[in-house]
């Protein structure tokens, strides 16, 4: 379980799409520490059942490849930005992940634990 900072209800996820770069980026607000990385990545594996295809952890980055029925991801860390997740375009797996984690999130008062 982790400690969350989110003083009143706002949305879990900021949604970006890269037209440059074709990508689409989910980002994780109020849950941006470096330890809920590996709750978010227990909640991938466990509701969804991605496989880890690569990883790499930095010191202050950590940056693993995600792969769901044919379908790849990124699951980052970076010390400066927090928690997020993208893919090369904006996809329904994506959207419902963020869905997910907006449903299950977005009432939590500050100073909870969550637990995936």
């Amino acid at each position: 379980m982790m400690k969350i900072n989110n003083p009143q209800s706002f949305n879990v996820i900021n949604k970006i799409y890269n037209q440059e770069n074709q990508r689409a980026e989910y980002y994780i607000l109020g849950l941006e520490d470096w330890a809920f990385f590996d709750t978010i990545l227990s909640f991938l594996k466990k509701s969804y059942g991605v496989e880890v295809q690569s990883f790499s952890d930095g010191i202050i980055t950590r940056k693993y490849e995600l792969l769901y029925q044919g379908e790849c991801f990124t699951l980052e860390h970076h010390g400066d930005i927090g928690n997020y997740f993208y893919g090369i375009q904006k996809s329904r797996f994506l959207e419902e992940i963020a869905n997910d984690f907006e449903e299950k999130l977005k009432d939590i008062p500050f100073s909870k634990e969550v637990e995936l």
